[in-house]
């Protein structure tokens, strides 16, 4: 029941707290830098980069692409370029592919990136904003459940194999 349990903590702390800390930061940055370029309501945008950046892979894009968008609809084309460019570089590259690494490096579990997006897009469908909270724990305790249970057969292999396939005669 423990490694089951130590399976579980490692997938719950991959699929949540990497995420959450990651869309925290990206919620901050946001909070400075759209009001800087002039983004119109920067608190509400900021603050769905927070709620909306939890989502893998995409999240923090669904935020700033349609603020770059207005720009472009508005007749802003270099603000909307400005917005667009220097979202990429802070929010994809830096939070994206250094912050989120390196949470995930510190962390047991190794969930792949489209297992998490899964995770946290298909009960967000289904749901709602209620998903994004059920969804990576129903899939978290299946994967839990599944590693538990490929370790356990592993285990049960090597003590059914006979003694004298581990010794040779001499």
């Amino acid at each position: 029941m423990n490694t089951f349990l130590g399976h579980l903590n490692a997938i719950y702390h991959a699929l949540y707290v990497k995420y959450i800390f990651a869309a925290v930061i990206s919620g901050i940055i946001a909070l400075f830098f759209f009001p800087i370029i002039g983004v119109p309501y920067a608190f509400t945008v900021a603050f769905l980069m927070l709620t909306i950046g939890i989502i893998p892979i995409i999240g923090r894009a669904l935020v700033y692409v349609p603020a770059s968008l207005y720009f472009l609809v508005i007749g802003d084309p270099i603000k909307a370029l400005w917005v667009l460019i220097v979202s990429i570089i802070v929010f994809q590259v830096i939070v994206g592919t250094f912050l989120i690494p390196y949470l995930e490096r510190r962390g047991r579990a190794g969930i792949p990136k489209p297992v998490a997006l899964l995770a946290y897009v298909i009960p967000f469908v289904a749901l709602g904003l209620v998903g994004v909270i059920i969804g990576p724990a129903v899939y978290g305790f299946a994967l839990a459940l599944r590693t538990y249970h490929d370790k356990r057969k592993e285990e049960d292999a090597l003590a059914e194999r006979p003694l004298s396939a581990e010794v040779s005669p001499p």
